[in-house]
């Protein structure tokens, strides 16, 4: 075969791999003779990929104007349990960005005594509709600066999506989202009513049982749920916790449990049920 040829053939080979040369001469096998005998392959149009689902969300927090792709994610929940069907005042922890505060807003738009308190360490740019504090939530004076924002009236609903800078060392990840988790319960303890509901974001594979055994004592409902705008190879989950019976009788036993457990635990979730007697569906 003359070495023009071979260069033919195989330059449109790459023309029709990426596309360039229009269907009816994408030959990639045969000449152009008409020999029918030999004739030409013709392959069907390479068919468009979807778009990979972080930048789906992505795309849509800029067109609605939410400050990241994680304001999806409390909307199913919200889907999923109704988290702001009787609520009224919202406490945004570990707020910034902001997303987060901002579907708070959306969603309690027709409560006229709503109130939106969003906390964190990292300065925010104001929100319509929201108060922000800054602030760490570790601390007693930021529990006191809140319920001064909420007018001492206690919070029908405390939602966190935190997470800590990953290092790509996955004890390590685990480790400092257990601290957040632990902190953001202890927070929350003195700021939402009887009755209240508890959102968090956790990591599957990390304090599961000992956060299960916390909330038992806390929440009539407890459940682990993966939403949808979460990326599925993502070990975050989200914790929603409803019906919250008080702070426990004798808290000074409580507390340092909050600080202690194993931090091995289950796999990824991507909704488990805990009952009151502890066990999961």
């Amino acid at each position: 075969m003359p070495i023009v040829s071979v260069i033919i053939r195989l330059y449109r080979r790459t023309q029709t791999a990426f596309g360039i040369l229009p269907p009816a001469i994408r030959t990639t096998a045969g000449d152009s003779t008409g020999d029918p005998a030999n004739p030409p392959c013709i392959r069907p149009p390479t068919p468009r990929l979807p778009l990979p689902q972080p930048h789906i969300f992505f795309r849509g927090a800029k067109s609605s104007g939410y400050k990241a792709r994680s304001a999806f994610k409390l909307l199913q929940l919200d889907d999923e349990f109704n988290l702001f069907a009787s609520a009224t005042r919202c406490v945004d922890l570990c707020a910034a960005p902001g997303s987060w505060s901002q579907v708070a807003v959306q969603k309690l738009a027709a409560q006229a005594n709503r109130k939106v308190v969003a906390v964190d360490l990292q300065p925010m740019k104001p929100i319509p509709g929201v108060s922000i504090l800054r602030g760490d939530i570790t601390k007693q004076e930021t529990v006191d600066r809140v319920l001064h924002a909420m007018g001492g009236v206690l919070a029908d609903l405390v939602i966190c999506d935190g997470a800590g800078d990953v290092t790509g060392m996955h004890d390590m990840d685990m480790y400092i989202q257990s601290d957040l988790i632990s902190a953001a319960i202890v927070i929350m303890m003195s700021l939402l009513r009887p009755g209240g509901a508890f959102v968090a974001k956790v990591f599957c594979k990390g304090s599961l049982p000992l956060v299960q055994s916390q909330m038992e004592m806390l929440f009539d409902d407890v459940c682990f749920h993966k939403p949808p705008a979460s990326r599925a190879s993502s070990y975050e989950s989200f914790l929603v916790c409803r019906d919250y019976l008080g702070p426990p009788h004798n808290v000074s036993k409580f507390l340092p449990f909050l600080a202690s457990g194993s931090l091995t635990g289950s796999d990824a979730c991507t909704h488990t049920h805990v009952g009151r007697n502890g066990d999961s569906t």
